[in-house]
C-alpha cells in the first residue's frame, strides 16, 4: 500500500460496527473502505443487526490481494455478512496491516467504552 494524497494508505478494506443510539440496543454493521484515490465507499450493510450485551462474538474476514480484483468475505457468529470481489486491495508489499478495533464516539459523551478482543488468528494461505 502507499501514502496517497490524502495522507492515508489506501486503498484498504474495514468492517464497521455502530451503535447510532446508545440507548437502544440496535447496531449497524458495514464493510467498505476507501479506494486508491481517497474515496470512502460502503459495500454492503446490515442495520439493526443483534449484538446482545456480556456475550462474545466469533468475527471471521477472509481477504484476498489483488490490484483490481481483490475478495472479502466477513462472518459474524457464522453469520455471512459480506461476500464482494473486485476490490482493489493493494499487493504493492508484502505486508497486511490490520487494525481490530477502534473506537469513536461523541467527544461530549465521557462514559467509558471498552472492546475486548480474544483469539485473535491471522492466517496466510487458504483458511484452516
Amino acid at each position: 500500500m502507499a501514502e496517497a494524497p490524502c495522507g492515508m494508505w489506501v486503498p484498504y478494506l474495514k468492517v464497521t460496527i455502530t451503535q447510532p443510539d446508545f440507548t437502544k440496543q440496535e447496531f449497524s454493521v458495514s464493510v467498505g473502505g476507501r479506494d486508491p484515490e481517497c474515496n470512502q465507499y460502503t459495500a454492503d450493510q446490515i442495520d439493526n443487526f443483534p449484538l446482545p450485551l456480556g456475550r462474545w462474538f466469533n468475527v471471521k474476514y477472509h481477504l484476498i490481494q489483488h490490484p483490481t480484483n481483490g475478495a472479502a468475505t466477513v462472518w459474524v457468529d457464522g453469520m455471512l455478512i459480506s461476500n464482494r470481489t473486485d476490490f482493489e486491495l493493494s499487493t504493492v508489499t508484502d505486508h497486511f496491516k490490520i487494525q481490530p478495533a477502534k473506537i469513536y464516539h461523541n467527544p461530549d459523551d465521557h462514559t467509558q467504552r471498552k472492546i475486548w478482543l480474544d483469539d485473535l488468528k491471522i492466517y496466510k494461505g487458504a483458511l484452516p
